[in-house]
């Protein structure tokens, strides 16, 4: 594995992607959303 695929597979991972799509949604000054019960249930389950 040359370092041009490790680097493509380690920036392909789910966290950098919605890292990445936060990041793009906060620039773009998005509307995005948490809905209420995805907000209730994340801080019991981590």
């Amino acid at each position: 594995m040359d370092i041009l695929e490790l680097i493509q597979s380690n920036l392909l991972t789910p966290i950098i992607l919605f890292f990445l799509f936060g990041i793009i949604a906060a620039r773009i000054k998005s509307d995005l959303k948490i809905p209420e019960a995805i907000s209730e249930f994340l801080p019991i389950y981590l």
